[in-house]
């Protein structure tokens, strides 16, 4: 194990959650607005990001894919 060397007291840095699209969308994204998304996997990421920042969100399918509201 001499390879890796062992380091005390090195500060952890926030973790950052404003980095990617999602996040990003759900920023923007006031109570009330909607989205349309094309696949479940856009739709659980954006509702993840929207969770994730403190708010709530609901979605329904649609004949384009999924809408996502945000409601908080």
């Amino acid at each position: 194990m001499d390879e890796f060397k062992i380091e005390k007291g090195v500060p952890c840095p926030k973790r950052n959650r404003t980095h990617g699209k999602w996040q990003r969308l759900a920023a923007m994204m006031k109570k009330g607005d909607s989205v349309v998304l094309p696949t479940g996997t856009q739709k659980s990421a954006l509702f993840a990001a929207i969770k994730n920042s403190g708010g709530k969100a609901v979605s329904r399918s649609i004949e384009e894919g999924y809408r996502v509201w945000r409601t908080k």
